[in-house]
This record gives C-alpha cells, structure tokens and sequence, in this order.
C-alpha cells in the first residue's frame, strides 16, 4: 500500500481516535471537568471560568449569606450562581433578591468586579435519582435597590 491509499484511513479512523484519547486525557487531568461541563448543560461564561468562591460566606451593604457560586471569567469579572431544587425550571423574584443581595456583598468587601448578572442553577430530581439541570442568566437589581428592601423590606 502506498501512502495515497492510507492517507484517508488516517482521517477515518486514525484521527477521530486520537480525538477521543485527547478528550478522555483532558478529562482525566481536569478531574473531569469535561464531562461535567456537558452533563450540567453549563453556560459558556461559566464553563471558561475559574471557580472563585464555592459555598462561601459573603457580609458587606447590610447583607450576609452563604453563595453557593461565584465564578471568575478571564476578565477578572466576578459572577454569581446560586442552585434551587425545584419540581419545575423557574425562577421567582425571591432568587433575583438573593442573588443581587450577594453581588451587593461582594462588591462591597472584594476589591473585583461583580457583574451585573448572575445565574439562576435549577435542578429538578426524577425518582430514578437523574436529574436535569438548567442555567438561566438573570439581570441583578442595582445595589440601591438591594439597600431599599433590606432597609424598608
């Protein structure tokens, strides 16, 4: 055989294999990361960031609480998630308040950027022990308004 033969066996079977064992190396290094990424359907500007804070405590403007998320992106932007296990994919003004109370939070006792989003993670639970989980990305209310409800409820 000579190599204009073998060269479209290389692009058949040759390279998707090699794509799969880089994958599969990569997971194993990131402890997994790859595939948690695509089973939690993560939004790209969580899936490129860095884990900044995991269920840490946040006091500052008057509020305090426990995040169960923040990320950092490239940027240096802070971005905040909170999870709610629901038996249905939504999110209530409750979850906006609290979300917006800790961004407030982190702006006033970290020197970084806090977006002016955050994310809402559902998590609904089948009886089989699967679950399906989804992102939605939420516009935050501004630090005066947090203030506002705080003080005036």
């Amino acid at each position: 055989m000579d190599f204009q033969t073998v060269k479209p066996l290389l692009f058949i079977v040759v390279l998707p294999t090699l794509i799969a064992l880089i994958h599969s190396f990569g997971n194993y290094v990131c402890n997994g990361a790859f595939d948690f990424h695509a089973r939690e359907n993560m939004p790209r500007e969580l899936a490129s960031a860095t884990l900044y804070m995991n269920e840490g405590y946040v006091e500052g403007g008057g509020v305090h609480g426990r995040v169960d998320q923040v990320y950092q992106r490239a940027d240096g932007a802070l971005v905040v998630t909170d999870t709610k296990t629901r038996a249905k994919h939504a999110v209530y003004e409750s979850d906006v308040v609290q979300v917006s109370a800790y961004a407030m939070s982190l702006r006033k006792s970290q020197p970084l950027k806090v977006c002016k989003h955050g994310y809402i993670r559902t998590v609904i639970v089948d009886g089989q022990g699967g679950r399906c989980v989804q992102y939605h990305r939420i516009k935050l209310m501004t630090d005066a308004r947090v203030q506002a409800l705080v003080l005036h409820g």
